[in-house]
């Protein structure tokens, strides 16, 4: 008898499954012709999109999967439409395109980082997981289309070989704010003083080493330590004589 109950259960459990797998899939098959009677009646893909993510968040990926595959060159659009009706969906929209490989890195965080800079580092991260681009070169694209990101995503480096990363990506994109990026950086890593002046000197224009080393000096950075990281990065130690 026991057996008997338990293969009937086993029985509907597998019906129950079957059946809301069934409905599921007509679901998503209903909202890709939704899409594509839209953009058949000349609405754009961006709308399209948009509206559709508006109506049923819960399909977004459905949606943009779709989107994707049957319109590839509009991924522009694609981008658009979904960030501008859902903001959290930055760093999804930025992983499918990139992942389905139909446009460059740059281009899209580009794209991305204009339409909704609050989501920048998520949608850097979904940028570096998602392409062969090093994490370096993706900040240098986002800061020069946002430049007041830049504290933001110091703040937010997971460890110390990501945050040099960062802070260099940084420097290369702003260059003539070196110095008020290093002040940023020594605030929220101290520990890591000398490496950071080192790489500040190495990655930016001679006539800021001066104000580096005065600038890691009033942060509570040793003197004759800044001096030496400066060095290190490339500096000239007769700069420092009148420090």
């Amino acid at each position: 008898m026991n057996k008997l109950m338990l293969l009937l259960l086993l029985v509907s459990f597998n019906s129950t499954s079957y059946a809301m797998e069934s409905i599921k899939n007509r679901q998503d098959d209903m909202i890709s012709s939704l899409l594509l009677q839209q953009v058949q009646q000349n609405i754009s893909v961006e709308n399209s999109v948009n509206a559709l993510i508006k109506r049923f968040p819960e399909k977004a990926e459905v949606i943009l999967k779709f989107a994707i595959d049957n319109y590839p060159t509009e991924f522009k659009q694609i981008i658009t439409g979904t960030i501008h009706a859902e903001p959290a969906l930055a760093a999804t929209v930025v992983a499918l395109v990139l992942h389905a490989n139909i446009a460059s890195c740059s281009d899209v965080v580009k794209l991305a980082i204009d339409i909704e800079p609050a989501y920048a580092n998520e949608i850097i991260q979904a940028a570096y997981h998602n392409s062969n681009d090093k994490i370096q070169d993706i900040v240098t694209v986002a800061v020069r289309v946002e430049p007041f990101i830049s504290d933001s995503l110091i703040s937010n480096a997971e460890n110390e070989k990501t945050m040099l990363n960062i802070f260099m990506g940084i420097v290369k994109a702003i260059p003539d704010r070196v110095v008020d990026i290093v002040k940023t950086t020594l605030r929220l890593f101290p520990d890591e003083s000398s490496k950071v002046i080192e790489k500040a000197v190495n990655s930016s224009h001679q006539q800021f080493d001066t104000e580096i080393v005065n600038a890691a000096v009033s942060i509570g950075v040793n003197k004759n330590t800044a001096i030496a990281a400066a060095v290190k990065g490339g500096a000239k130690e007769d700069e420092f004589a009148k420090l």
